[in-house]
């Protein structure tokens, strides 16, 4: 087995794990706007930010999963447009810095 066939079946394994978390969140979030039986508000705070960075978490995974079997070309633009998204998500002063000097 070589090395990116190793690498796909890790983020493979992690993709799913991180698909079923967020569909259990997805249900405890529904079942919980139906019937309330979570209060606690830190844990509330817990299932948003899973409901709010998970997705990100997941496309970044299977991104990650596809390029890690491609060419050098396909591998630097989706580490680029990743890199690109994670700035803007958690630095988005940073990221009007660099769109600005581009002129948009």
């Amino acid at each position: 087995m070589s090395l990116s066939e190793a690498t796909k079946k890790i983020f493979d394994s992690l993709g799913q794990l991180v698909a079923f978390v967020l569909i259990v969140l997805f249900a405890v979030t529904t079942a919980n706007a139906n019937w309330t039986f979570i209060t606690d508000t830190n844990i509330l705070g817990y299932i948003s930010l899973g409901l709010y960075y998970g997705p990100m978490t997941l496309v970044s995974i299977v991104g990650l999963e596809f390029a890690s079997t491609k060419g050098f070309l396909v591998k630097l633009v989706t580490y680029v447009a990743l890199a690109a998204i994670i700035i803007a998500q958690f630095f988005p002063s940073t990221f009007s810095s660099i769109i600005s000097n581009f002129g948009l």
